[in-house]
């Protein structure tokens, strides 16, 4: 059975997990329960630790700082990184923001988009890959991060405390298939005797994005052929020469893999998420 197939089968479970894990309003909370980041957001981690324990892959919780999954076999691994931490829901919903609502073919809550949707999307991706049968020669692990939002004190975390370093990775937290450069915010005084002019004042308008099992399966699926082939050990560099690369695998970008098929039935996006 074709990739698309077994995304296409899976569909409905796919919502319906996600919807679970939307319904956890897992904000930051400097609270009394004894977890790093806050109940809330310890709830989201078991949740979706016990949920990619039943789709059958290895699972890890990180001392509550964060977790992950993990499939294949091979002594090199590769991450693919989301967060479950969202930032606090804000004014102007005009459905339930933590309700999971689909309408019309989209699916409305706070982290659909940032980062629930893509990380969820990233475990039936990997289920995908395994119900194959690929037999690949490298792990994919699936870290959940925690405090993305406010940040990122899990991954320091986890660098801190020998956390494996992926040969190669990729984060599902935007517009697919790559961005290579992300605006920032830098707080910088300055006395202007004059208003700012048009081209400094800030904008809040910003373009949306989307995040679907289609696009995933695009970046797995890329990475397949790489992740089937036995590694190549490179000769290890001495100290006045250039690190050697960790592998020779290198993105194909002139022939473009093919989509799985569309469902209008289907919700195949995430919206109304910052």
């Amino acid at each position: 059975m074709r990739f698309s197939e077994l995304l296409e089968k899976s569909m409905p479970e796919l919502i319906r997990d996600l919807q679970g894990c939307i319904r956890i309003p897992s904000i930051y909370q400097a609270d009394d329960s004894g977890y790093p980041y806050g109940k809330p957001v310890q709830e989201c981690l078991e949740y979706t630790l016990k949920l990619a324990q039943s789709l059958g892959f290895t699972v890890h919780n990180m001392d509550n700082q964060l977790g992950w999954a993990e499939y294949g076999e091979g002594e090199e691994m590769v991450a693919v990184l989301g967060h479950l931490d969202v930032v606090p829901e804000g004014d102007g919903w005009t459905t339930d923001p933590y309700g999971g609502e689909v309408r019309d073919g989209r699916i409305y809550g706070r982290g659909t988009m940032d980062d629930k949707g893509p990380t969820i999307t990233a475990l039936y991706a990997l289920k995908a890959i395994k119900d194959s049968g690929v037999k690949l020669n490298r792990r994919i692990r699936v870290i959940f991060g925690l405090n993305e939002e406010t940040g990122s004190a899990d991954m320091k975390y986890y660098a801190a405390h020998g956390g494996e370093v992926p040969v190669m990775g990729f984060t599902p937290d935007g517009e697919y298939p790559v961005i290579n450069g992300e605006k920032g915010m830098r707080p910088t005084p300055a006395n202007s005797p004059s208003p700012a002019p048009s081209s400094l004042r800030r904008s809040s308008a910003a373009p949306p994005t989307t995040s679907c099992p289609t696009r995933l399966w695009q970046n797995l699926s890329a990475m397949l052929p790489w992740l089937m082939r036995s590694p190549q050990r490179a000769p290890k560099a001495s100290p006045s020469s250039a690190l050697p690369m960790a592998s020779s695998w290198k993105p194909r970008v002139s022939a473009p893999m093919a989509a799985p098929p569309a469902r209008a039935s289907m919700p195949t996006a995430a919206w109304c998420c910052s």
